[in-house]
């Protein structure tokens, strides 16, 4: 006789699907806004002043300034719309932006992941509170920098948005847009190609391309070139660089940064006394005594191996009309990479983690039964992001813990959980 397959039993009548949670929720998020728009607009400053500074020479057209910014010359275009405006008004204009922009992206990564997994509006609603509040350290330190990161989850989502109904051109706006941003969006120019999304990607590159000679238009033509030409150059120092714990050449390294490379080669190097990386602390270990020629390579062989096993994985064509779980997937799971091979990755940078965390999430509020390696893997996720961070580890402590990089290996485990999402019917006489 064969063996029935029954949908999957779901939680609809849980704690967190009641009317009661999400009043308590409005009412959290309501003070949580209050108390972060006076932090971010009045009380910080971190990368938003570099910006908005940078906006401002943009303006002025100083060439030795805006020329040496590691940014392209079209981002520094972006950057002006901020240095147009009083310092403070321009704070409040990307903090409140930014809110737009994380509530419009996560309603369209809902709205995507209902087409082909339905699941009730409490369910969805609870799934990106939790998601949210996974990720709340991230999110709350990128809005400190006003939203700088969400506006690049905007990005990709809009661009996933556009490609999942068949706009490849106003896809490849947005990617394009998102590239002119920052750099490391350029993965996606071959990962469309991998997936046979020819249109998509070449209006990408128009993008990118009409993007960076647009600030001709305020600058002229010989100082967009040269922008544009000092960018190479100095993209072309970094690919240069032999030793990986030195990722940039504008930048001495420090353990906040979590780059997938930097995090390989934390393992594999010894750092002396006197180094930047060097910690006088009884908890700091070091592992490996490797050469820096050998770390690098050691390094890229780890990268090009993990290029192969994404390539593997990513190796079916999406169809016309993309409308399954592995478009989802495999666009947010490369929305994480995107920030693991920066050369500069804070743990804010994984504000783009989100919508991986929300098609995981969801699923595991839907589904009533659950693979265990799953929900293990889930709380190690959750036990490392949620408490092992400055809040309650203290400055010297939270430092430390950076400098393993736990945070990298967190979002690697991520990226596995939402490319092996289960289907949504399963066996239930294995149970």
């Amino acid at each position: 006789m064969p063996i029935q397959k029954e949908p999957t039993i779901t939680r609809e009548s849980c704690w967190y699907t009641g009317e009661r949670f999400r009043i308590n929720v409005f009412k959290l998020i309501g003070i949580i806004i209050i108390y972060q728009s006076i932090t971010a607009i009045f009380l910080r400053d971190n990368d938003f002043l570099w910006h908005y500074n940078h906006g401002k020479y943009f303006l002025q057209n100083d060439l030795i300034k805006h020329t040496g910014a590691p940014n392209t010359v079209g981002r520094l275009m972006m950057d002006a719309i901020l240095g147009i405006q009083n310092y403070y008004i321009a704070r409040t204009f990307s903090f409140v932006l930014a809110l737009i922009a994380l509530v419009s992206s996560l309603k369209m990564w809902i709205q995507m992941a209902n087409e082909n997994r339905h699941v009730s509006k409490p369910i969805a609603f609870a799934a990106s509170v939790f998601s949210l509040g996974l990720l709340i350290h991230f999110v709350l330190r990128d809005l400190d920098d006003c939203g700088l990161q969400v506006f690049l989850l905007y990005f990709f989502t809009s661009a996933a948005y556009a490609i999942r109904s068949g706009r490849q051109i106003l896809g490849g706006f947005w990617l394009g847009v998102a590239a002119t941003y920052k750099a490391t969006p350029l993965l996606f120019l071959p990962f469309l190609i991998w997936k046979r999304k020819w249109q998509a990607a070449l209006w990408m590159l128009i993008f990118i391309i009409f993007l960076n000679l647009t600030p001709a238009v305020f600058i002229g033509w010989e100082s967009t070139i040269n922008s544009n030409l000092q960018w190479l150059k100095r993209t072309q120092l970094d690919f240069k660089v032999q030793d990986p714990s030195h990722p940039t050449s504008f930048e001495t390294p420090r353990h906040q940064n979590q780059s997938l490379p930097f995090a390989i080669a934390r393992y594999l190097q010894t750092y002396p006394p006197g180094h930047a990386l060097y910690i006088d602390h009884p908890l700091f270990f070091q592992f490996g005594k490797l050469k820096t020629t050998t770390a690098n390579y050691v390094v890229k062989s780890f990268l090009l191996i993990f290029a192969g096993v994404l390539a593997w994985c990513f190796r079916h064509p999406w169809p016309k009309e993309p409308k399954r779980d592995a478009f989802l997937s495999e666009w947010a799971s490369v929305m994480i990479l995107s920030a693991l091979l920066s050369p500069l990755n804070w743990i804010y940078h994984y504000v783009l983690a989100l919508p991986a965390v929300l098609l995981i999430i969801r699923v595991h509020l839907h589904m009533h039964f659950m693979p265990r390696w799953r929900s293990i893997v889930l709380g190690v996720i959750a036990f490392k992001i949620l408490l092992l961070h400055r809040f309650f580890l203290g400055h010297d402590l939270s430092i430390i813990m950076l400098s393993y990089k736990l945070d990298t290996f967190a979002m690697l485990l991520v990226m596995m959980l939402v490319l092996t999402i289960p289907d949504e019917k399963i066996n239930l006489l294995k149970l």
